[in-house]
């Protein structure tokens, strides 16, 4: 949902408008039958680039996280001086029953954000493709956790102050707040790296898949195709094909 709202959002920006059906999430309770064609070729591609090899997958992913991480950066330079205060006010909203808002809705927040945050799987089946597991996972798994925990709690804080947390419930919140700022440049350059995010995220989702794949089959838990190498590039590429 995330890389289809924002790439419909960067296509209405050029006045291409998708259709709904072809950007929503394919079941929706109570919702007309859609299927997210945007998610599927999302994910057809990045099948194509684990397909290629560890390497060459490691390397593109490099490249998608670190022009992320400019995007981002550059974000929190200009909506700082856009950023009110008094969006930030009550700093923990009232809770309006269950778990919407208050200390119980944080409490929800976290545990989602937890279990959202997929590194310490992914890291761990890249193990025996490491060449110095020992050392390399624990620091990749603390290390990305790290950075990865500064650079959420700042960009909310810039997001939060310059949209009103309540208009913010949309699968495209960074764009919102882009347009909010009336830069129409930077709310492109926004867009565009939230595509590049989201496409490392599904590059590394699919890579853990693949490799838990791989496991589960060598143990004869799923079919031994997805335990099979490609001859050139020794990865398993039927996994990454599911």
């Amino acid at each position: 949902m995330g890389f289809s709202g924002y790439f419909a959002s960067l296509a209405h920006g050029f006045g291409l408008d998708i259709p709904t059906a072809l950007v929503t999430a394919t079941f929706t309770a109570g919702g007309a039958p859609a299927i997210n064609v945007v998610a599927m070729l999302a994910l057809a591609a990045v099948t194509v680039v684990l397909t290629l090899g560890v390497s060459e997958s490691a390397g593109v992913n490099n490249a998608l996280v670190a022009v992320k991480l400019l995007v981002l950066a550059a974000f929190v330079a200009v909506g700082v001086g856009a950023v009110k205060p008094v969006n930030w006010t009550p700093f923990i909203p009232a809770n309006q029953g269950g778990f919407a808002f208050g200390w119980q809705g944080v409490l929800r927040a976290a545990s989602l954000l937890f279990f959202a945050y997929l590194g310490f799987e992914t890291v761990s089946t890249a193990a025996s493709e490491a060449r110095n597991p020992k050392t390399s996972i624990p620091i990749g798994i603390l290390g990305a956790l790290i950075i990865c925990t500064v650079v959420y709690i700042v960009v909310a804080a810039v997001l939060t102050g310059v949209v009103p947390y309540r208009l913010l419930g949309v699968a495209d919140p960074i764009a919102v707040a882009a347009d909010r700022m009336g830069r129409p440049q930077m709310a492109v350059l926004i867009k565009l790296g939230a595509l590049m995010g989201l496409s490392s995220v599904l590059l590394v989702n699919a890579y853990g898949h693949s490799r838990v794949a791989f496991a589960m089959a060598r143990d004869g838990l799923l079919p031994a195709l997805f335990a099979r190498l490609h001859p050139r590039t020794r990865a398993p590429w039927l996994g990454s094909s599911r």
